[in-house]
């Protein structure tokens, strides 16, 4: 979520596509420098010693109860919030090569 929501900001406030950003030096360092941070807070709490190593990255052995979609900040939510955004990117993506011919959507 915090790479589509970078893409979508420059992009409004420089007007270059989600590839010409990601294509550059700077965009790929900052591509790059994210997903550390992302790491990063991922393991702290492993780190911490506030929960095991083994409950830091989501298992898809787990099983969730059936019922309404999760608000906060659960396992599942964590996963179905993910798979947003990886979508929303790629689509954000695709529109602005094959619609846009690689102009700025946003």
């Amino acid at each position: 979520m915090v790479g589509f929501l970078g893409i979508a900001v420059a992009e409004l406030l420089t007007g270059s596509s989600a590839l010409t950003q990601l294509g550059s030096a700077t965009g790929a360092a900052a591509a790059a420098a994210a997903g550390l941070l992302t790491l990063a807070a991922s393991i702290a709490p492993a780190v911490a010693g506030r929960v095991p190593a083994g409950q830091v990255i989501a298992s898809d052995s787990g099983a969730f109860e059936d019922g309404p979609l999760p608000y906060f900040w659960t396992p599942l939510a964590e996963k179905i919030n993910g798979r947003v955004a990886m979508v929303g990117t790629l689509g954000l993506i695709l529109t602005e090569q094959f619609l846009r011919g690689g102009a700025a959507l946003l």
